[in-house]
């Protein structure tokens, strides 16, 4: 890796996460794991859910929100972005994004509170994704790509099926970039990069559309215990002691797993050694826990399983390049960057009339201001419309 990019690369880490050793990015030696080999044989099983798979061309907004959106289920959207100017020439592959805007710095990594992003030039991002060899590799996660390459903003759109964004309402009138919270992202994300379980912000949902490159995705359903979600942990009916078959976990050990996972234990097999949370480790260490629990207990070959696990539902699939996944509100999902070089993508999060009670309640908590904006322009726009 040139000098130059090893240095603004090193800076970056610092930033992200002053507290891990700057040599031990690649302790865990989790690149030596062919990770999308290992997703596409885990993908392939024939028993996993998968969502459904529909096509933009033969569908519409109406179509779409009565059917997946109205059930809060996840759906992957073919052709949604092939009319796109990113998808055209390759105009939003690494190397292109790399030479089309060099010097321009974007955000990588989550700094901590109050702190500065960490800052990486493309082109330098894109020599580290070339030669990284971490277990969790730095991620281009910018929330405003928009103000480093402008062009970008012009080279893609929501698909029509997700127009409907009432969260857009905010924006009209005024050019505050923070009238609404934050809502876009570009993603350029190296392999091993990607995100833990989590639920997005304010009960929205989203999209994410990969222009370039596959990722791995798993998500579950409201109502699974978190517990189970970020650590695999199964209380096996109530019998301590007993090991559940198939690799899934002891109620004896249950609680001791929980505490360390809650408390972001350093030795948790799903966090790195400063504690972080680690999506890779998860992928590879915890999902086929989580992966062979819900098998054992929906096939019957574990007896006193809870009745959460014996109807969960996690979804796990690739999303190839050029597909659009949609994210229900609500739902946790993780997703690991799997092919080699980097992952490009954009996603957006919304409200629409689905989800609008939800968002609304959440708004009301964390930004009562637009919580009351918003309800203003809804109530302005019902006006308008009546006959």
């Amino acid at each position: 890796m040139l000098r130059v990019a090893m240095e603004e690369v090193r800076v970056a880490k610092l930033t992200a996460r002053p507290g891990m050793d700057p040599e031990g990015w690649g302790s865990a030696g989790l690149a030596s794991v062919p990770v999308e080999a290992v997703a596409d044989e885990a993908a392939a099983q024939a028993w996993l859910l998968a969502p459904d798979t529909i096509s933009a061309a033969d569908s519409d907004a109406e179509y779409f929100e009565n059917g997946w959106e109205e059930r809060g289920e996840p759906v992957i959207v073919q052709d949604a972005c092939s009319s796109w100017p990113a998808m055209e020439h390759d105009a939003w592959m690494p190397a292109v994004l790399a030479a089309r805007f060099e010097g321009a710095s974007f955000e990588c990594g989550e700094a901590p509170e109050e702190e500065a992003s960490a800052l990486v030039t493309i082109e330098s991002f894109w020599e580290y994704c070339q030669f990284q060899q971490d277990d969790d590799p730095l991620y281009l996660f910018d929330g405003t790509f928009e103000s480093s390459a402008p062009e970008l903003e012009e080279e893609y759109s929501a698909p029509s099926l997700f127009r409907n964004d009432l969260l857009a309402l905010l924006c009209e009138g005024t050019d505050d970039p923070d009238a609404r919270p934050p809502w876009r992202w570009l993603l350029v994300g190296p392999t091993r990069s990607g995100s833990f379980p989590h639920v997005d912000p304010l009960g929205t949902s989203a999209w994410n559309a990969s222009v370039h490159g596959r990722k791995w995705w798993v998500l579950f359903a409201p109502g699974t215990p978190e517990d189970f979600i970020k650590a695999g942990i199964v209380d096996a009916g109530g019998e301590p002691g007993r090991d559940a078959p198939h690799g899934a976990a002891a109620a004896s050990s249950a609680a001791e797993e929980l505490a360390s996972a809650a408390k972001g234990d350093k030795d948790s097999e799903a966090h790195a050694p400063d504690g972080t949370p680690s999506a890779s480790r998860w992928f590879i260490r915890v999902l086929p826990k989580i992966r062979a629990a819900v098998h054992a207990a929906q096939s019957g070959d574990l007896p006193g399983a809870p009745a959460w696990l014996r109807e969960a539902r996690v979804f796990e699939f690739i999303q190839e390049e050029g597909a659009t996944v949609f994210v229900p509100s609500g739902w946790h999902h993780a997703v690991l960057n799997v092919s080699p070089g980097a992952t490009v993508a954009v996603t957006q999060n919304f409200a629409s009339p689905t989800n609008l009670p939800v968002v609304l309640a959440a708004l009301e908590k964390e930004h009562p201001e637009m919580a009351l904006a918003l309800r203003a322009k809804l109530s302005k726009r019902t006006t308008e419309s009546a006959p």
